[in-house]
């Protein structure tokens, strides 16, 4: 239990302008069913908080069973957490995206909302006062959230991370193995592009420690999280009084 009161304290501290918002929305929209606009945007809030606080638990759990026993049982649970913690970054990302059109009223579909892809950008640039938000999203998506997506779509439907029960001095007893990957072409040009995005260099011996991936996407992730909360709460606000 109090591992849950600690993750929702790390949520608060890492996405402090969400959570003001959060409540900002909550006193504004009161008993307003989910189908209304501010029902809605209450939805999205919350579900960027739960994804926000699920994800700091996987990388919670990588942390610990990685550094606990070097084992075949705890391999299972670093590599189950760790894609855990891929998936909730990618799903705290689309809730932002979803968050941005509802907001902004950009009227695109769910199946083609997303950070990563072009539509967001395109609709928030055809008005000026929305082009400082579409650049802070173009940037990031040429920077990281492209190869995360590439990286996230390898993980998930192919052949995924490998593993391996050994440690590194100082480090993790269970890893990642990069080695076999990096024979691969196409895989090598993933992995490549997506630690080097992250600001993480392939290790000599081919060995990565899984600690070092959650935490550098982790901060990449809060930078634009807190980057997209600061430049919407102004419009959240407007949007507010607008549907009250």
């Amino acid at each position: 239990m109090s591992d849950w009161f600690q993750i929702g304290a790390k949520c608060k501290e890492s996405f402090p302008v969400l959570h003001e918002v959060w409540n900002n929305v909550c006193s504004s929209s009161g008993f307003l069913p989910d189908d209304h606009v501010l029902g809605e945007l209450r939805r999205l809030l919350r579900s960027s908080m739960l994804l926000g606080q699920h994800a700091i638990y996987s990388s919670l759990c990588v942390t610990r069973y990685s550094r606990t026993e070097a084992s075949n049982t705890y391999e299972d649970y670093v590599q189950y957490y760790i894609y855990d913690f891929i998936g909730r970054v990618k799903g705290s990302s689309d809730i932002f995206a979803l968050l941005v059109n509802h907001v902004y009223e950009l009227g695109i579909y769910e199946s083609e909302c997303a950070l990563e892809r072009g539509p967001i950008v395109h609709r928030l640039d055809e008005d000026e006062a929305n082009r400082d938000l579409a650049a802070l999203i173009n940037r990031a998506r040429n920077q990281w959230l492209r190869p995360f997506y590439d990286m996230r779509n390898f993980v998930v439907h192919r052949s995924g991370l490998r593993f391996v029960v050994g440690g590194i001095d100082g480090g993790s007893l269970i890893n990642i193995q990069l080695g076999e990957m990096l024979r691969v072409p196409k895989e090598r040009r993933t992995i490549e592009r997506f630690l080097e995005s992250i600001g993480v260099a392939v290790p000599k011996s081919c060995i990565l420690d899984p600690v070092l991936l959650c935490e550098n996407l982790w901060d990449k992730w809060n930078d634009l999280a807190n980057a997209i909360m600061s430049s919407i709460r102004n419009k959240i606000c407007d949007f507010i009084k607008v549907n009250m």
